[in-house]
């Protein structure tokens, strides 16, 4: 076999179904810790993974044709032919961790939602209008 470069490393258990030729795994990526939910479309059906694997790592086989990828687990690794990998990992914290850990103040919350119900009664918006142009 040649060398292999490790594509992605879940930490822990991983879950693993499968549906003919379509591989689904979810876990924990090791090194973010985020949850990472991959499918995997394979050319060839052979093999079979447990329900839950623990340390489960996806790597390319260099020089292989057609590209080969090797499943590799605590308890053992699987050789696949895949057509394509989809991954999705979860968006939803690198988004909070992206933005700023700003809190508004009570005063500001309070002031807003007064101004958006204001602004929410017929003709308001026209006298906040007329009194922000006469100041």
């Amino acid at each position: 076999m040649s060398a292999t470069a490790t594509h992605y490393t879940f930490a822990g258990p991983a879950r693993c179904t499968r549906r003919g030729t379509l591989w689904q795994i979810e876990g924990v990526e090791r090194d973010t810790r985020r949850t990472l939910s991959m499918v995997l479309v394979c050319l060839d059906g052979d093999g079979s993974l447990p329900g839950s694997v623990a340390d489960l790592e996806l790597r390319c086989i260099a020089g292989a044709a057609p590209a080969r990828w090797l499943l590799r687990w605590a308890g053992g690794s699987l050789e696949l032919a895949l057509r394509s990998i989809h991954v999705q990992r979860a968006g939803r914290v690198a988004l909070a961790e992206a933005l700023p850990g700003l809190a508004p103040s009570w005063r500001g919350r309070i002031g807003w939602a007064l101004l958006l119900n204001l602004v929410r009664v017929p003709g308001m918006t026209r006298l906040l209008q007329a009194l922000r142009g006469a100041g």
